[in-house]
């Protein structure tokens, strides 16, 4: 008889569960989203990312993420201005794309700053560079601001679209890394990525109530939805841009599979040996291509009658052992050597662990045998339990007989020959508890339990 048992590989760590590509419809009025904290600060070099699809043109200012303070030089804010274009500030001066992105498409807008760089700040559309230019006052981006979506700092220009995929760096990206990952997710743990927001939550559309967090899968630094209607077509959780999967790493793994058992990783289930390569997302977009390899192993968990005690068969250096009652299957405290002697009548299994693997022996029946079942006429052990003798009788003269007392490891305590009808032996030493009495002679073989008290 097999334990059917499910083995969990540590690979489950990986999984957060994949969700639906979503993103945030901002109302134009009143909506936005604030976070906890601010984002790079002073000079720092960064990048900021979004995609974002409106058709909202208009003169005035619409911010899409904001941070800092209204002194000259200490805000931070990536908008749309004039009709449609692209414009980063820092509070006092900035400079707009000649491309306009307000066209009821998605596109990906991103803004770089570089204070080593001859020309610091780059303004990108769909990843190709359409602005680039020096501030004409000092930048000095202050901390104390946090992070906005949707309405500048000083609670004006909200913006009217949708919103999705913000990631802000602490470096500044070439042309070439905004190409190579803005048309896929990216992953929390990604080396410089300080914010990430993927907008993943909700139901696109939906009656989304209460659903007012919007998760930075970068740290902490997660926002609060403010005025959002959160049912229906906007201003609410919406249909987002489809991206591709990031891929964060690949891992090789060998495992054993038992005989019987069978594997799980993630959604994925396996009971034969094998070569096996799956790909395992969370709920930030990264992959995980698993290469597993399945080697088969088994152990012996089978088990036999010795007398009057089961002995199981496997005797490997790494197995172990739990004896176990079938009528309940519970555990008999204490009872892990390879050889069990029961105290009483009953269904006994054995499990057996040997690299890893679990199994179990089929149950086996022990029904102590009386003394009127002997094979030898009028056989009388007595006193039971005893404290210094054990006497061993016979009506009839047995033949020759040989006597061993067991101890309930299976250990031969004392082992003698009797020739005659009457024989005491002294088991005053023994240890307080359960023993076993064993004759055999050529032809029979009897056990009996007895107790030293």
């Amino acid at each position: 008889m097999k334990n059917k048992l499910l083995l969990f590989s540590a690979l489950l760590l990986f999984l957060f569960g994949a969700q639906a590509q979503n993103a945030l419809d901002f109302d134009g009025s009143n909506d936005y989203v604030m976070m906890t904290a601010s984002g790079p600060s002073g000079t720092a070099n960064r990048t900021v990312e979004a995609w974002i699809k409106t058709s909202n043109s208009q003169s005035q200012q619409q911010i899409l993420v904001d941070w800092g303070t209204m002194s000259t030089g200490n805000r931070f804010t990536l908008n749309i201005i004039n009709f449609g274009k692209l414009r980063i500030e820092i509070g006092g001066n900035g400079f707009n794309s000649t491309a306009t992105v307000a066209d009821g498409q998605w596109h990906h807008v991103a803004v770089t700053y570089d204070n080593g760089a001859a020309t610091k700040a780059k303004l990108y559309i769909d990843g190709v560079l359409d602005a680039s230019n020096n501030f004409t006052v000092a930048m000095n981006t202050n901390s104390t601001g946090p992070i906005i979506l949707g309405r500048r700092n000083d609670m004006i220009n909200y913006y009217q679209g949708m919103m999705d995929e913000v990631r802000i760096w602490n470096f500044a990206k070439t042309a070439s890394e905004i190409q190579a990952g803005m048309n896929n997710t990216a992953c929390g743990s990604t080396n410089g990525l300080v914010a990430y927001y993927t907008f993943n939550h909700g139901t696109a559309q939906g009656n989304n109530a209460g659903v007012t967090t919007l998760t930075d899968y970068a740290g902490t630094n997660d926002g609060t939805l403010n005025n959002f209607t959160l049912n229906g077509s906007t201003s609410n959780w919406v249909n987002g841009k489809q991206l591709s999967s990031a891929q964060s790493d690949s891992v090789a793994v060998q495992d054993s599979l038992c005989d019987g058992y069978k594997y799980f990783m993630g959604p994925f289930v396996y009971d034969q040996p094998g070569v096996y390569q799956d790909t395992l997302s969370n709920s930030a977009g990264c992959d995980s291509i698993i290469h597993l390899t399945l080697y088969s192993q088994s152990t012996d968990a089978t088990a036999k009658y010795v007398g009057q005690s089961f002995v199981a068969n496997n005797s490997s250096n790494n197995a172990s052992y739990q004896w176990v009652n079938c009528s309940n299957w519970g555990v008999l405290v204490g009872e892990t050597n390879q050889t069990y002697w029961p105290s009483d009548n009953g269904e006994y299994a054995v499990f057996v662990t040997e690299n890893g693997c679990m199994d179990t022996s089929d149950c086996m029946s022990l029904l102590y045998a009386s003394l009127e079942d002997s094979p030898w006429e009028g056989l009388n052990i007595y006193p039971n339990p005893t404290t210094q003798f054990l006497n061993i009788d016979f009506s009839e003269t047995p033949g020759d007989l040989q006597i061993q007392i067991i101890d309930i490891t299976g250990k031969t305590i004392l082992s003698t020959e009797i020739e005659g009808l009457k024989t005491k032996i002294d088991v005053g030493e023994l240890n307080e508890g359960l023993y076993f009495v064993q004759l055999s002679s050529k032809n029979y073989s009897f056990s009996s339990k007895f107790y030293k008290t």
